[in-house]
């Protein structure tokens, strides 16, 4: 399982988008990691990520990584977090739309 301290996330990672998931309260944020400029990492957390402890580490509901050739890796994180019980059918397909959407110059918070 991936994770991150809530410092990983602040400091290396932009927000790019917002998406909601109707019955969780609170949004989840897409995330892109500033220093992986060849083989780009995105990751989608809960906006709740912000109130994790100094120790706690913080699993990605959804880590999307595209390799230099062209590879792309979709990591579904849902069964290690604790939206496991919840129904977040479709987060990774709509991460992947909205991240097709960013490269053609949209950027907007999806609600």
């Amino acid at each position: 399982m991936i994770t991150h301290s809530r410092f990983t996330i602040a400091d290396s990672s932009s927000l790019l988008g917002c998406l909601r998931v109707p019955g969780i309260q609170g949004s989840f944020e897409i995330r892109s990691f500033m220093d992986r400029v060849k083989r780009p990492r995105f990751i989608v957390v809960h906006e709740n990520w912000h109130d994790a402890g100094r120790r706690e580490r913080i699993a990605p509901i959804v880590i999307m990584q595209f390799d230099a050739d062209g590879h792309k890796e979709c990591i579904v994180q849902q069964a290690e977090t604790s939206f496991k019980g919840q129904d977040l059918a479709g987060l990774s397909r709509r991460a992947m739309d909205f991240l097709k959407k960013f490269e053609h110059g949209s950027l907007a918070c999806h609600h």
